[in-house]
């Protein structure tokens, strides 16, 4: 399995990839979101999560999909505005939004685990285990 680098759409630097036993998803250190692929997030979400992100209220947004380089839209969940691809329907989290729609989330979900770990930590822990360390990122110039 290839690596491709993608970009965080909020900061630009390079995400880190996150690799569990069954999917992959990405982080970043410098603005402490997360992006979940499209194709993974029956496996992050509860059934039900993914069906309200459907449904919930939208509007343009301002960040480019690190996926598909599209368009995201502005989805509110529990007054929390999320941003999620139209073409891949990948989601993106900021910094402090995973612990907002934490219910979203099936309870054994990495990201639920390697969020909890950075909040323990102060917001500076390896947001998956086995991610890119941030001075790896700037190295490569994120």
């Amino acid at each position: 399995m290839s690596v491709v680098l993608r970009n965080c759409p909020r900061v630009h630097g390079i995400l880190a990839s996150n690799d569990t036993t069954s999917f992959r998803y990405h982080s970043c250190e410098l603005c402490s979101g997360y992006w979940i692929p499209g194709r993974v997030l029956a496996r992050v979400l509860l059934p039900e999560s993914i069906e309200e992100l459907r449904s919930a209220p939208s509007s343009s947004g301002e960040l480019i999909c690190p996926d598909c380089h599209t368009a995201c839209q502005a989805v509110t969940v529990d007054r929390c505005v999320l941003d999620q691809c139209l073409h891949c329907h990948g989601v993106w989290l900021d910094g402090g939004e995973v612990q907002q729609v934490k219910r979203l989330f099936r309870a054994d979900s990495p990201v639920i685990i390697a969020d909890d770990d950075r909040q323990k930590q102060g917001g500076e822990a390896d947001a998956g285990g086995g991610g890119v360390e941030w001075w790896w990122v700037s190295l490569l110039g994120g």
